[in-house]
């Protein structure tokens, strides 16, 4: 090897081995090999790269995949991966019983550099794309059902499902919105409610109880959560259930030429190499489900279409500051365990970010509220603002701003869930650009001041047989701190936290009380009536 690439050979092997390794890691001699590269080199190349990552790759699957790119058998893979062997570029390595090829560290930031501007070259839009749409938001589609769990339980069907009607009453505004499935695969479908569904479950935002959907002990906790972390969980938890080589892969590249916009067509080209022949004739509709049924719904990757309709994608910030900017080999978590800068304020903000007003996240968000009641929120808008909204007014529509709309009906909702008239009030005020109008200002203290006027409280009669037996009961020492009150002569109106004191206290004083507590449907116990 030392005599191909020009170096005289001595007698000490230490010493060769050394030059050898000097002479294959230069710059200048990793620059020209790749220079001389042959397109089928290339291709060997891309294979080991992405295939590889830091750990390497086996030879046979190497051999497999480069040999069958371009939708071709090509005998001469092997003979291409010798070449780069021979080159430096690549080298073999044993792990375990097998043998693998991997990108020496010496040459990697070379290799890197030049893989890095070829796909620039390659899959980087030539235009500017339209504007991207303004599409759903998976994290703002889950406050809207959590919210939505705010009015009471949600009934299940025997299969586990929302009942048609409450999915309606859940997606009939602002667009079509999650189908009613118990569970989706990412990549191989539209995004369903049942992605949201098992997250919450498994995250313990829901509980399911009594064949019905409840507010879960974690709910709380996770609403105090920085908003970047809301959306890690929900990536980590849809990534999941992805096909892990292609889709890191996938990430990898997109992180490689950002800011620029990558062709989702050439995406698919230059990740063949990472995908077994039997799996490539589908990996640009798999490729399309990750990006839109995923990766833009969860913020992370832009979406648009160039003016011939061909797809891009590109890193919005969020996803910069959580998957990191740069070429991560494939193999490592998806979520860098060494973030970028970026990543590091958007999962820390307490650490690095200015410190926030009072009010915390959002306290610094402003939308419109009009003197109708309409409130246009434009989008993003922070969670805590949106928990807010979602549950004390009605969504109109969605586009690039949320509509809502106050009434008389959304803020009784919301009273009869915790919400208080004052802290509405304040609310509104806090983030309202336009102020609060004074005829909301009139509604609003009307409604709080109209809501609770009449009220149910659970009580429990003591019954007695007739007035007289009543009033030794109310007279005695034993039992009259009980009784707070009377209903008719013969029926004593008793807390029910007191029923077991009392019961003891009664038969203490002699008497001989039924057992239990009666329906309401039960007769009157007049002697040996049987109730």
């Amino acid at each position: 090897m030392a005599r191909a690439h020009g170096l005289p050979a001595g007698p000490d092997r230490r010493e060769l081995v050394e030059r050898l390794l000097r002479h294959l890691s230069d710059p200048d001699h990793v620059t020209r090999s790749l220079s001389q590269l042959s397109p089928e080199e290339w291709e060997a190349l891309k294979v080991v790269y992405w295939g590889g990552g830091r750990t390497g790759i086996t030879v046979e699957l190497c051999q497999e995949l480069a040999g069958t790119l371009g939708g071709r058998r090509r005998p001469s893979a092997a003979r291409a991966l010798a070449r780069l062997a021979d080159k430096g570029l690549i080298s073999t390595w044993k792990s375990g019983y097998r043998e693998v090829y991997l990108i020496p560290g010496e040459v990697r930031p070379g290799v890197e550099a030049a893989l890095r501007a070829e796909m620039v070259r390659r899959v980087t839009a030539s235009g500017p794309p339209a504007d991207p749409a303004a599409g759903a938001d998976l994290l703002e589609e889950l406050v809207r059902l959590l919210a939505y769990l705010r009015r009471g339980p949600l009934p299940l069907t025997q299969q586990g499902t929302l009942h048609r009607r409450h999915l309606q009453a859940l997606w009939e505004a602002g667009g079509t919105g999650p189908s009613a499935g118990t569970g989706s695969s990412p990549g191989t479908g539209p995004p369903d409610l049942g992605l949201l569904l098992d997250f919450a479950l498994a995250e313990g935002l829901l509980r399911r109880q009594g064949g019905a959907l409840h507010p879960g002990p974690e709910l709380e906790r996770w609403l105090r959560l920085p908003e970047a972390e809301m959306r890690a969980g929900l990536y980590r938890f849809w990534a999941g259930r992805c096909p892990q080589p292609e889709l890191q892969a996938f990430l990898d590249l997109v992180r490689a030429v950002a800011p620029r916009w990558v062709r989702l067509s050439a995406a698919a080209g230059e990740l063949a190499a990472v995908v077994r022949p039997g799996q490539r004739p589908g990996l640009l509709t798999r490729l399309t489900h990750y990006l839109e049924d995923g990766l833009a719904p969860l913020g992370l990757m832009a979406a648009a279409h160039t003016a011939g309709g061909e797809l891009l994608c590109r890193l919005t910030p969020v996803g910069e500051g959580l998957l990191g900017p740069g070429l991560a080999p494939t193999g490592e978590p998806l979520l860098a365990a060494d973030l970028s800068p970026a990543g590091d304020r958007l999962l820390a903000p307490e650490a690095e970010a200015p410190e926030e007003p009072a009010g915390g996240q959002g306290a610094r968000y402003r939308f419109i509220l009009q003197p109708s009641g309409e409130i246009v929120a434009p989008r993003p808008v922070p969670v805590p603002v949106l928990w807010r909204l979602e549950s004390a007014a009605d969504r109109v529509r969605r586009g690039p701003a949320l509509v809502y709309r106050l009434s008389r009906e959304s803020v009784y909702r919301a009273l009869r869930a915790g919400e208080t008239g004052p802290g509405l009030v304040a609310f509104l005020t806090e983030h309202s650009a336009t102020g609060l109008p004074q005829n909301l200002a009139f509604d609003l203290e009307a409604w709080a001041r109209s809501y609770g006027q009449v009220y149910f409280q659970q009580l429990c009669l003591l019954r007695c047989a007739d007035p007289v037996l009543a009033a030794r009961i109310r007279a005695s020492r034993r039992t009259g701190p009980y009784i707070r009150g009377a209903l008719t002569p013969c029926d004593l109106i008793v807390d029910p936290r007191d029923h077991p004191a009392l019961d003891q206290a009664l038969q203490e004083e002699g008497l001989l009380p039924r057992a239990g507590i009666l329906p309401p449907s039960a007769a009157h116990p007049t002697g040996f009536q049987e109730g």
